[in-house]
């Protein structure tokens, strides 16, 4: 990633006076956010999935993957924990878990 960065801040050097190649840059920048933002929230589906697999919830996991994040983030890990697994993630969490932390989780 760094070598991305590294390449847009010098192609803003290189083009300081170049609106084209400015807005260019900007454009690849706003579609690596997108990309990065669309990673993230597979890494979280996938950590809440073995999170709530088999005996027991692994709480630390949930706790790192739902309580940290906004809720743009929340829908965007919903909405590819649906595409990944075609299951409602909301309710995958309430069936783990219970109580108040159930209420804290989901």
């Amino acid at each position: 990633m760094s070598a991305f960065i590294d390449s847009i801040v010098l192609a803003r050097k290189e083009a300081a006076d170049d609106a084209g190649a400015l807005s260019e840059g900007v454009t690849q920048l706003q579609q690596h956010n997108r990309d990065l933002k669309q990673h993230i929230a597979q890494l979280d589906a996938e950590a809440v999935k073995e999170a709530t697999a088999g005996w027991g919830t692994n709480d630390r996991k949930l706790i790192v993957s739902l309580c940290a994040r906004t809720k743009s983030q929340l829908r965007r890990t919903a909405a590819k924990y649906r595409e990944l697994y075609d299951e409602d993630f909301r309710e995958a969490v309430q069936s783990e878990t219970s109580g108040n932390y159930g209420k804290l989780v989901s």
